[in-house]
C-alpha cells in the first residue's frame, strides 16, 4: 500500500498547466458573468447622477419660486385679505350716500362665474364732491 505520493513522481508541468487552465476558466467566468453587471451598474450610476442633478436644479427653482411667492404674499397681504372678504351691501350703500344723492343699487347674477355683480345708477350734482 502506497498512500504517500513521492515528490519525484509529481509532474510539475502538468500541475502548472492545470492551475493555468483553472485560472483561465475563472477569468473567463468573471469576464462573461460580472462584466455585464458592472456595465449595467455604470450606466445606472450615470443615469442616477444625471437625474440627481436635474432634481437638484428643479428643487432650487422651486425654492426660489416659493420664496418669491411668499414675498409677494407678504407684500400684497392687505390686498389679498380684501379680496377674500365678502362684499357687504350695507357698507357699500353708506359709502354711496356720501357722494351721490339719488342712487339705485341692483344685484345682477353672473351665470358664468357664479359671482354677484351690482348695477348702480346714481345722480350727482357736481364732481366736486369727490374731491372734498
Amino acid at each position: 500500500m502506497k498512500n504517500n505520493a513521492n515528490v519525484d513522481e509529481v509532474d510539475f508541468f502538468k500541475l502548472a498547466l492545470y492551475i493555468l487552465a483553472f485560472v483561465g476558466i475563472c477569468v473567463l467566468l468573471i469576464l462573461f458573468l460580472f462584466l455585464p453587471i458592472l456595465k449595467d451598474y455604470r450606466a445606472n450610476s450615470i443615469r442616477l447622477n444625471s437625474q440627481n442633478y436635474i432634481n437638484e436644479n428643479v428643487y432650487n427653482k422651486l425654492m426660489a419660486s416659493e420664496a418669491r411667492l411668499k414675498a409677494l404674499q407678504e407684500e400684497n397681504n392687505e390686498s389679498l385679505t380684501q379680496m377674500k372678504t365678502k362684499f357687504d351691501e350695507k357698507e357699500f350703500i353708506s359709502l354711496l350716500q356720501k357722494y351721490f344723492k339719488n342712487f339705485d343699487l341692483k344685484a345682477v347674477q353672473d351665470t358664468k362665474e357664479n359671482n354677484s355683480s351690482y348695477n348702480i345708477q346714481a345722480y350727482m350734482q357736481s364732481p366736486k364732491e369727490f374731491y372734498d
